[in-house]
């Protein structure tokens, strides 16, 4: 079987985050001095949204290749590195599946009472000609249709006991946008969240990531960005 997606391969390279921002409606605030007004104020507030996004976030972090009993160490692909770099599974087998441990951490900060996270693929995975670092020129090769090749599964800030047969949920391709470029036409709301919830100053969400390759896949070198996207809701 064919090995695929070594170095940059499926560097999901690094996340970015989107804000968006909205303001409230005025507030009156009044004061009074012996039963009589002696100041009254009116001001507003404006609503913040803050989305940092961290790969590789334990030192645990990398590729584990799916199989029952005891599972391996996780390996990473040069491109990954301890809360940076980018999500690179190394080299996989075609057919095979693979979990990716501590993939990525997403802290939202607001003063929003509830948010929603989405999140996509810029296009599928596609195949490059030069170690993995996409062409100018943009799509050289074959392309993996990323719902069937790349999944997302919730973790945890340490301890992860995912495994690569674990339930997970397909990445889905942005109705706009290319492989070698981290931003989308759609601003992240082509598709359901993968998250919503109340938010108490910052909330902390991390995710491991699923590979699935197929086993007629060609040899080579993938790429693609994810990207975030939070919304106050």
């Amino acid at each position: 079987m064919a090995k695929l997606l070594s170095k940059r391969a499926s560097a999901l390279a690094l996340a970015l985050g989107i804000a968006f921002v909205a303001t409230r409606g005025a507030v009156n605030a009044q004061t009074t001095l012996n039963g009589s007004p002696s100041a009254i104020i009116k001001f507003k507030t404006t609503p913040f949204i803050k989305l940092n996004v961290f790969p590789n976030y334990n030192s645990g972090f990398g590729s584990v290749k799916a199989s029952t009993g005891v599972q391996p160490a996780a390996v990473a692909g040069p491109a990954a590195s301890l809360n940076g770099g980018a999500v690179d599974f190394g080299t996989v087998i075609g057919g095979a599946a693979y979990l990716y441990k501590y993939a990525s951490h997403l802290v939202v900060t607001s003063n929003a009472s509830n948010f929603a996270v989405y999140a996509e693929a810029t296009a599928n995975f596609t195949q490059t000609t030069d170690n993995g670092n996409p062409p100018a020129g943009g799509a050289t090769g074959v392309t993996l249709p990323v719902n069937q090749t790349l999944f997302y599964l919730p973790s945890l800030a340490s301890g992860d006991t995912n495994t690569g047969y674990s339930a997970s949920r397909p990445f889905e391709p942005a109705a706009s946008g290319t492989f070698n470029n981290p931003t989308v036409g759609d601003n992240g709301k082509t598709y359901s969240p993968i998250y919503t919830g109340a938010i108490n100053t910052t909330a902390n969400l991390y995710y491991d990531y699923q590979l699935r390759t197929q086993p007629t896949a060609s040899g080579g070198f993938y790429f693609l960005y994810v990207v975030y996207t939070v919304v106050p809701i």
